[in-house]
C-alpha cells in the first residue's frame, strides 16, 4: 500500500490492516454505514508489542499497557503529572 509501481515513494504503509473487504460495485452512503456500525467492539483489540517494539512513540504513550491510547492513560499522566516516569517525547 502506498507505493508507486515504478517503487520511486519512500512512504509506505506500515501497520495491521485488521478488517479488508473487496467489492465488485460501489456502495451507498447506507452500506458503509451498516458496514461502519457492524464492527464488534466486543472483541478486545490484541496489539503486538514485538511488531511495534517497546520503546516505540505508541508504546510509550500506552501507560497501563492495555494496547489503547485512551483517557484512561491520560488520567495515570495526571495523577503523576509531577513524576519524571510519565513523561514523554512528541513525535
Amino acid at each position: 500500500l502506498g507505493n508507486n509501481n515504478d517503487g520511486s515513494s519512500t512512504d509506505l504503509f506500515w501497520g495491521i490492516l485488521s478488517d479488508v473487504k473487496v467489492y465488485n460495485y460501489a456502495l451507498t452512503v447506507q452500506e458503509v454505514a451498516n458496514e461502519f456500525l457492524a464492527v464488534r467492539t466486543d472483541v478486545p483489540w490484541v496489539c503486538d508489542r514485538d511488531a511495534y517494539g517497546q520503546d516505540s512513540e505508541l508504546m510509550e504513550l500506552d501507560v497501563n499497557n492495555d494496547c489503547l491510547i485512551n483517557l484512561e492513560d491520560f488520567a495515570a499522566y495526571a495523577e503523576r503529572w509531577m513524576d519524571d516516569r510519565y513523561q514523554f517525547r512528541l513525535p
